[in-house]
């Protein structure tokens, strides 16, 4: 999300894998996948079979430890059992690797920490649901690419070390949502040499790569998978409008973002005025919110429409699948309008077969789907989701 904000045996891994049930949607988002050997993974069927999906985050990528982020909530294996029961298909594992291994050549992973994330992984997996192991929150890559470059692919190494005998339910996503430094050359470099050294390890396992510009979808114009890689999906995230979703939320998103009352979709009934001391990009955008149509307002339905139309044209360019790994409204909005919103991304990215998943099930105060306090569901937002869940 965006923020200012040792080798296992077969066994166990196999064990778990018996249960496993394979999710789909209604298509692959892209117009054909690249050709792949026999008996290799067909990477869209593997973004099919992602399906519904709702991130565990602000967990494993908690600085300095999890349950930081969480107010104390820790992953339990009762939560694989509530995300199942209501319909996903999928769960996204925010994992802060960098922030327990060492900085140092040769950047050993905490055994204790890599334990706990295998523990996770097998929870999830016992309870049929696909695994992606997400390398979040590395913050010092993003500032310093060339610096940490060494270390990143190092990283990979003993992640693909560890779990090149897990099923083929369990993903490799590279980095969440490339910034700052990263820019389209030195990430696609650093992409390209990454995998090489996982397919030297793990020869097929899914890869899931994200796009640069916080995974926004117009970083995927720069975004280059290697030709040779054939078992890759692309990712992309969605707060649009950035203002509406994040409102309010000045804590992590800073000053821009203190106005509230934008209501989705625009116009909204009364004008709203802009919060003090904002940027001027604010106040244009908030003079467009409230004077413009449906039809042109930057907080239409027509703009989840085109930035979808948008990555669905560049997957069938690139012939790469997509899956949308990040999209939410915070709760600085009103209930309503965040189910509306939320509704009609979800409802898009189906239309266009894209699988997708939701931040977050219930560590993220501000978006949370399930509270772990009172044992109640927000069905507004389940319910938004497509899911049947009831109280």
């Amino acid at each position: 999300m965006l923020h200012q904000r040792s080798r296992r045996a077969v066994g166990p891994w196999a064990a778990a894998a018996v249960l496993l049930l394979a999710g789909c949607a209604s298509g692959d988002g892209s117009s054909a996948c690249p050709a792949v050997p026999d008996g290799a993974l067909e990477p869209c069927a593997q973004a099919r079979a992602l399906g519904k999906g709702v991130n565990f985050g602000d967990l494993l990528e908690a600085d300095p430890d999890e349950g930081a982020w969480s107010n104390g909530i820790l992953i339990q294996e009762s939560h694989f059992a509530l995300a199942k029961e209501a319909g996903f298909d999928s769960v996204r594992l925010p994992v802060g690797f960098a922030l327990h291994s060492q900085s140092s050549a040769p950047y050993t992973i905490d055994a204790a920490f890599m334990a706990r994330v295998d523990q996770v992984v097998s929870w999830g997996l016992a309870r049929g649901l696909r695994m992606v192991v997400d390398l979040h929150n590395y913050n010092a890559l993003q500032s310093d690419p060339q610096g940490q470059r060494a270390r990143f692919v190092a990283l990979w190494q003993q992640i693909a070390t560890h779990f090149r005998s897990a099923p083929d339910e369990v993903y490799f996503e590279l980095l969440n949502e490339p910034n700052t430094g990263l820019d389209a050359a030195t990430w696609n470099g650093i992409v390209a040499e990454t995998l090489t050294a996982i397919r030297a390890i793990d020869p097929r396992h899914t890869v899931v790569i994200g796009a640069t510009d916080y995974s926004n979808p117009d970083g995927l114009v720069g975004l280059h998978v290697p030709d040779a890689e054939r078992n890759a999906i692309v990712t992309f995230h969605y707060y649009t409008p950035n203002l509406f979703c994040f409102q309010g939320k000045v804590s992590f998103m800073g000053n821009d973002w203190a106005t509230t009352g934008i209501t989705w979709p625009g116009p909204p009934a009364s004008p709203i005025t802009p919060a003090p001391a904002v940027s001027a990009w604010v106040t244009s955008w908030i003079e467009s919110y409230n004077t413009e149509p449906a039809a042109r307002n930057p907080a239409g339905q027509w703009v989840i429409e085109r930035d979808i139309a948008q990555a669905v044209a560049w997957g069938k360019e690139n012939h790469r699948p997509l899956w949308m790994s990040e999209f939410t409204a915070q709760d600085g909005a009103d209930l309503a309008s965040r189910a509306r919103w939320m509704a009609a991304v979800r409802k898009e990215l189906e239309s266009s077969g894209i699988p997708w998943s939701f931040w977050s099930l219930l560590s993220d105060p501000g978006t949370k789907l399930y509270d772990t306090s009172t044992g109640l569901w927000t069905t507004e937002l389940t319910g938004a989701l497509g899911l049947d869940v009831h109280n």
